[in-house]
């Protein structure tokens, strides 16, 4: 592989969950005309005269330079794609985007894919021999252990880079900003944040029938857990005997959505000031004892079908749902296009954000998966690698993006307008949560808080022991960030 000129950004599958309700995308992403037919023209950035993209071109001898994309194996979405064949038409933008980013700033983009073998030992090690080469990759499985040994560069020092624009995830990057150190960020260059984001789906016939309007409900601020289970008590049908093939639920819910549902509902593991970038464990609050509680009835409530399975795991669920056989179903996002691909034209569904604790609280979204992206200090040139990841978020915010809702949720799917508004709401609120980022065996709060909503236990018996548990892990944790 060649040693001139390689350059990386590295990219990572990394879980978010939020913290509270004020960051996340700047503004709505803004409603597409329409699915254009394709084009092999590669795609050019919007103009914007007071904010224009770098001008400059890192091709040597009139040959582009190689840029390597670090990845892991099979788990990336929307990030690269050599086909200009595909029928996929996202993919497609994915396509027509780095051709214009190739064009322009003269490289070529690689595609590195690490095995997932055990959690990317064997390159940390190439990392602690320095064998490692040019280039640096990593997921999420083994991010946080190379963040660790202080791999990466601190995206704070690299002017190339605003975390402010529009085309980043705040929710994500304002809490994994310790000490005004940021390690890792999360944008619109891969499409896993907002593919995996949490809403409720809901049967728009039962509705109809029900005489509901819950986008009103939701506008209204009272979209709560207890409105929630109120209105599956009123739906649900024929749950009380042995024949399950008339079963109509009040939700489904499954392992992610009830580990994002608890931060949608307002649970905080951790805070990072966003002052200052102090941060403090503060998972041992009554309030949050309310929440767990709470959110606990909602997953055995006789009216809710829980799966213990991932949200990938989809089919018993999406049959379940198109069949008619509940009226809501917390979910990703992505799964609407199995949804499209299953339902039948007698079916519709609508979309609406997590139900929170109370009226009081503001909308939180979450989501259970999200691309990250790191800058290893091994990399050759840290301003390159910097320009591009910023031109590949920022080109992805009105292209790949705009592909993702036409053909998903908006146009195709949830056509109705309002559904599109639910979703810039859900979107515009993300938030990730430093405890879950940085979830180990040792630093596992959410996994003892998730153990306790399953078997249906309230968290006040064991809150204390486990935030003492956790900050006493905390210390060696942030000494990164020092």
């Amino acid at each position: 592989m060649k040693k001139y000129g390689l350059l990386c950004v590295l990219l990572a599958l990394l879980l978010v969950l939020p913290i509270l309700a004020s960051c996340g995308k700047k503004t709505p992403t803004p409603t597409p005309s329409g699915t254009d037919k394709k084009t092999d023209e590669a795609t050019e950035p919007s103009t914007d005269e007071q904010d224009p993209e770098p001008n400059v071109n890192y091709a040597k001898d009139g040959a582009p330079t190689d840029f390597t994309l670090a990845v892991r194996n099979n788990r990336y979405h929307y990030l690269f794609c050599d086909d200009a064949n595909t029928s996929d038409t996202v993919e497609y933008d994915t396509f027509r985007r780095n051709a214009g980013i190739e064009e322009k700033y003269g490289i070529k983009f690689k595609l590195l894919a690490l095995k997932d073998a055990d959690n990317g030992k064997e390159f940390s090690t190439k990392l602690d021999t320095g064998s490692a080469g040019d280039i640096d990759l990593m997921c999420w499985d083994f991010w946080w252990g190379l963040e660790q040994k202080g791999a990466f560069v601190d995206l704070q020092t690299l002017s190339e880079i605003d975390l402010n624009k529009d085309w980043y995830y705040s929710g994500w990057n304002n809490n994994v900003t310790i000490n005004g150190i940021t390690f890792s960020c999360a944008g619109d260059a891969t499409l896993e944040v907002m593919e995996n984001i949490e809403m409720v789906f809901f049967n728009k016939n039962i509705a109809a029938a029900q005489s509901l309007d819950l986008y009103k409900v939701v506008d209204d601020k009272e979209w709560t857990i207890a409105k929630m289970r109120e209105l599956m008590k009123q739906v649900s049908l024929n749950l009380d005997d042995d024949d399950t093939t008339n079963d109509i639920w009040g939700a489904i819910y499954d392992l992610h959505s009830l580990r994002t549902g608890l931060f949608s509902a307002g649970m905080k593991l951790v805070t990072v000031s966003q002052e200052n970038g102090a941060i403090d464990i503060t998972l041992n609050t009554q309030r949050n004892v309310d929440i767990a509680d709470t959110f606990t009835a909602l997953i055995h409530d006789a009216n809710t079908y829980y799966s213990n399975t991932t949200a990938r795991v989809e089919a018993d669920k999406v049959s379940k749902f198109i069949g008619g056989q509940s009226f809501f179903y917390a979910t990703a996002l992505y799964c609407g296009k199995q949804i499209k691909n299953q339902m039948d034209t007698s079916f519709d569904y609508g979309l609406i954000p997590m139900p929170k604790y109370d009226k009081e609280s503001d909308y939180v979204s979450t989501t259970y998966g999200a691309s990250v992206f790191s800058i290893p200090k091994i990399c050759q040139d840290r301003s390159m690698s910097a320009v591009i990841l910023d031109v590949m978020n920022r080109r992805s915010s009105d292209t790949i993006v705009t592909a993702f809702y036409d053909n998903v949720l908006k146009r195709k799917v949830a056509d109705n307008p309002t559904d599109a508004r639910m979703a810039d709401l859900a979107r515009a609120s993300v938030y990730v949560d430093f405890g879950f980022a940085c979830e180990s065996d040792s630093f596992n709060m959410l996994q003892k808080v998730q153990a306790q909503v399953i078997k249906n236990q309230s968290l006040s018996t064991v809150i204390a022991e486990i935030a003492t548990a956790a900050r006493n892990q905390l210390e060696s944790i942030i000494e990164v960030y020092h």
